[in-house]
């Protein structure tokens, strides 16, 4: 979010800017298109993709399919070591929040659903899921300083831990649903309350 949705990029500028030749500054725009981060605009220039409701909406109910089925194929084999290193994680979650440390706590949140991938094992939904980080994290930046969605997000990953732990494959979907079902409704509600004040940095579509 440092550069903002609907921003202007140009290439000379970056090149300027950072003592680099243009080529590889235009390579790097380009494959960022091809990431959807960018888009083309006028004059050869690149402008940062908007964030719009459609596009959040859309990809949490994309990880909704995927995640809720990695949750469920994982739950009957998780091992006690694995266990473990989720427990550490929201452990680390834990602690950002009586902290107020709202960015690394994203990063523990990020680390948490990853390692219930890489536990799944399926390399296809792996390399989607880390095609979409980037478009995730921007959405997650949105709501950075709001208490009530770290600790509801807390909440929610113990309540995946425990029906992991227990090794309930239909109890670990739903708590993965409630989860990002969740986080999606509070986004809509801190809409609704005012609390994206900038058109440039979320519109509707």
């Amino acid at each position: 979010m440092q550069l903002l949705p609907g921003q202007l990029l140009m290439v000379q500028h970056i090149s300027d800017e950072n003592g680099i030749s243009r080529t590889p500054v235009r390579e790097a725009l380009v494959r960022l298109r091809e990431e959807n981060l960018l888009e083309d605009a006028d004059g050869r220039k690149f402008r940062v993709t908007q964030i719009t409701w459609k596009m959040i909406s859309d990809l949490y109910e994309a990880r909704k399919a995927i995640e809720l089925y990695a949750v469920a194929e994982v739950a009957p084999v998780v091992t006690k070591t694995q266990i473990a290193a989720l427990k550490k994680l929201v452990s680390a979650m834990e602690r950002c929040y009586e902290r107020r440390d709202f960015q690394a706590s994203f990063e523990h949140d990020m680390a948490f659903h990853n390692k219930i991938l890489e536990i799944c094992g399926n390399q296809v939904i792996i390399n989607w899921m880390n095609r979409m980080r980037d478009q995730q994290q921007r959405i997650r930046y949105l709501s950075v300083g709001s208490e009530s969605r770290m600790a509801g997000s807390l909440a929610e990953h113990k309540a995946i831990l425990d029906r992991l732990e227990q090794h309930d494959p239909e109890g670990a979907k739903n708590a993965m649903f409630q989860h990002l079902d969740r986080a999606l409704r509070d986004m809509l509600k801190l809409r609704d309350q005012g609390y994206f004040v900038s058109a440039q940095v979320i519109r509707d579509s």
